[in-house]
């Protein structure tokens, strides 16, 4: 950061204003980086009295010029199945056991994308995005 100083003077008056301006770097956005799932995992389905589904754990970190690591409720997790609309799953850095369903049909996939919001301390956010498709696996 630097401060500048402006003096101005007219020469019948003499010393009119003085003015500070501190001068330096634009808060920049956060950066969300996910750390998993991984881009384009498939995952297996497991069977319970809900249906068809998986369970994956997410997990991710913010992090800002400004504000430094990032945690608590800065990390929003949301996940959408394509076409539907985004839910929100949690906060944090991690948060486990996220459902995600299939048609109870043999060979059935669902494509599903996992989003990180990260929002610092001014307001400014960043989103990383993952796909992730569960597979509807049958008994042979």
């Amino acid at each position: 950061l630097h401060r500048i100083t402006l003096l101005v003077a007219t020469p019948t008056c003499g010393l009119r204003d003085v003015v500070a301006v501190t001068v330096g770097e634009a808060n920049r956005p956060p950066t969300a980086s996910i750390t998993q799932p991984t881009a384009g995992q498939v995952v297996a389905d497991q069977q319970d009295r809900a249906g068809p589904h998986a369970l994956v754990d997410l997990s991710g970190t913010g992090n800002d010029g400004e504000d430094g690591t990032l945690t608590g409720d800065r990390l929003t997790w949301s996940v959408r199945q394509a076409g539907g609309t985004w839910q929100e799953v949690g906060t944090g850095t991690s948060v486990a056991d996220v459902r995600l369903g299939v048609e109870d049909t043999c060979g059935a996939r669902a494509d599903w994308t996992v989003r990180l919001r990260v929002e610092d301390g001014a307001g400014l956010v960043d989103l990383d995005t993952v796909d992730v498709t569960v597979l509807r696996v049958c008994p042979q």
